[in-house]
């Protein structure tokens, strides 16, 4: 999913900054920036977990010296706070996004839009957070529903840090202080959100309109909803608490579905094999 992501955001910023005018461009570069803080932060927590959980996995094996993951691990812990502490960028995404959502709540009309599309959902704020999630006992939810989760989700906590911040504000803190104060369950959060709503949404236009056939296609559909719902899983009881699951059996719909993917780690195993090349005999 981030290996479809990295390429996919470069391309689209250089056909933007080649196609807009300076003023649009300079627009772009805050949204490309507020997108690269949020992707270094969550690809590395996400990196950092997936290599703790692998080397579990392995058992004692896990501790071998071939196996690399120590030498992983010492890496990638380093680029958790290298180039930009994920702390510290995670409150810069934030307060792009929320720089936006306060012009639209100062009135004007002004719609909240971005050039590569990331804060567009924010224009609807009143409409997604009106809606809640509707699950049929016995389905699988598919990549549609996480992605209907993630942007409930950025609107949701949009709302809420704005109110968090106001309120902060309004108590005589200064700016910094007032935001500062505002990052715990609010800000951090909406920050990370933001950047895994808009990965996830390139990933399914990737798996809705690209020409993939067969096989091929399937996997990468459930790769999606794998995907995609055990990121919202993270974030189940914001779910919950905004009113977006209103049911007990919302969430073992959702946890249900996840576990209807766990064949697709088989599958990638073999299209792994497959696609390995073969060790040279002798």
């Amino acid at each position: 999913v981030w290996t479809h992501f990295c390429p996919t955001l470069f391309s689209d910023y250089t056909h933007a900054l080649e196609a807009s005018d300076p003023v649009k461009q300079a627009s772009l570069i805050k949204e490309v920036h507020a997108l690269s803080c949020g992707a270094k932060a969550v690809a590395g927590f996400i990196a950092r977990d997936g290599i703790q959980e692998s080397r579990e996995a392995c058992g004692g094996h896990g501790y071998l010296a071939a196996n690399q993951f120590g030498t992983l691990r010492g890496s990638v812990d380093s680029l958790l706070t290298a180039e930009g502490d994920n702390n510290l960028i995670l409150f810069q995404a934030a307060a792009y996004i929320l720089g936006h959502f306060a012009e639209k709540q100062a009135g004007g009309g002004r719609p909240i839009t971005s050039p590569l599309g990331s804060l567009d959902i924010l224009d609807h704020c009143e409409d997604v957070l009106k809606g809640s999630f509707i699950g049929v006992e016995g389905s699988v939810l598919t990549h549609r529903d996480a992605v209907g989760m993630f942007e409930w989700l950025q609107c949701y906590l949009c709302t809420e840090s704005f109110m968090k911040l106001q309120t902060e504000l309004s108590s005589g803190k200064d700016g910094f202080i007032a935001r500062e104060d505002s990052q715990v369950y609010h800000c951090h959060t909406l920050a990370q959100v933001y950047i895994e709503c808009f990965v996830l949404k390139k990933f399914a236009k990737l798996v809705d309109n690209a020409p993939l056939e067969g096989n091929l296609k399937a996997i990468t559909d459930k790769l999606c909803t794998l995907y995609g719902l055990s990121r919202a899983e993270r974030h189940v009881s914001t779910l919950y608490q905004g009113g977006y699951f209103t049911q007990p059996g919302d969430v073992r719909l959702l946890r249900t579905s996840l576990l209807h993917c766990i064949h697709l780690v088989l599958v990638l195993v073999c299209v792994m094999c497959e696609h390995t090349i073969p060790a040279a005999e002798g």
